[in-house]
């Protein structure tokens, strides 16, 4: 694993968080996955008023 630079900084807090975890999963399942992580996030946004600069 890359420590070079902020982004492999980075991807050593993701693997550390265990933030993304990888899988084996059909089309369909990443495509609900990802639906439903739009739908759950969406709702954090609305609701903090993050906007992106």
């Amino acid at each position: 694993m890359t420590t070079d630079g902020i982004g492999g900084q980075i991807e050593v807090l993701f693997h550390n968080a265990q933030a993304s975890v990888p899988t084996g999963n059909t089309p369909e399942e990443y495509d609900a996955f990802i639906r439903a992580e739009i739908v759950k996030w969406s709702k954090v946004v609305k609701q903090t008023n993050v906007q992106a600069d």
